[in-house]
């Protein structure tokens, strides 16, 4: 135990899983943005060249 540790502290509440509240909670997620993905990364820029296709 840490010297003055406490259970009593604001906002402990969170640190329990409960995991029925787990399930509504990803339900509730899922149903708000259905199908939704991470975003698809950017296409690379392409590097700037000379007319004689040198890299500046």
């Amino acid at each position: 135990m840490i010297d003055g540790w406490s259970e009593e502290v604001p906002g402990n509440e969170v640190l329990e899983f409960d995991p029925e509240k787990a399930k509504e909670l990803w339900a509730e997620a899922e149903a708000s943005s259905p199908g939704a993905t991470a975003p698809s990364p950017s296409p690379p820029t392409p590097t700037p060249t000379t007319s004689r296709g040198w890299t500046r």
